[in-house]
């Protein structure tokens, strides 16, 4: 009875060849909830089914950020927002919250969609930056700097300098990023 194998082998399915067998472009995966009192470390325990699909129509993911108690995914040609559950119930003027205010629960959100090919996407994750008055970012499909405050997403190079940063934006990003 002690001589029992408690491994199993892989399934005949499995390609251990593959290179892309275990990776999940689309997928934001997340940690458990830490608390005060645990002894482990819960932000490095990822169960198997902590995890949100996001549509693979807008390319794969390129950079996540937090604006507010906000999350933003960020994809090749689209900008996702993440939100959070909030369960209230409003009675005689008072709002109590119910829910946890838990992410990842409900299904992600488009923030823009547009069906002209304006995406608010970018390709670069070094092509951000997070300053105090909004997230800024390049979208090199449309060749356009955006600035996203967490609600109103607003192109800024229609302030005058579109025409400049229309021829510049490519090769810039082509020559610095993608060959240095």
């Amino acid at each position: 009875r002690n001589k029992q194998k408690v491994y199993f082998a892989l399934g005949i399915e499995y390609d251990c060849c593959s290179k892309c067998s275990e990776e999940f472009p689309h997928r934001v995966m997340y940690s458990e909830q830490s608390f005060q009192e645990e002894l482990t470390d819960n932000y490095r325990v990822f169960l198997p089914n902590n995890y949100r699909d996001i549509d693979g129509e807008t390319g794969v993911i390129t950079n996540l950020f937090k604006i507010q108690n906000s999350i933003f995914v960020h994809t090749k040609e689209g900008l996702w927002n993440m939100p959070k559950n909030y369960q209230e119930r409003v009675t005689n003027q008072i709002v109590s919250f119910l829910g946890t205010g838990s992410y990842f629960e409900i299904p992600p959100q488009k923030i823009v969609d547009d069906a002209s090919g304006n995406s608010a996407g970018t390709s670069h994750k070094w092509g951000c930056i997070k300053t105090q008055h909004g997230f800024f970012f390049v979208c090199e499909k449309q060749n356009c700097f955006y600035m996203f405050n967490g609600t109103k997403l607003q192109p800024i190079t229609d302030n005058g300098i579109k025409n400049e940063i229309y021829y510049k934006i490519p090769m810039a990003i082509n020559s610095q990023v993608l060959k240095g």
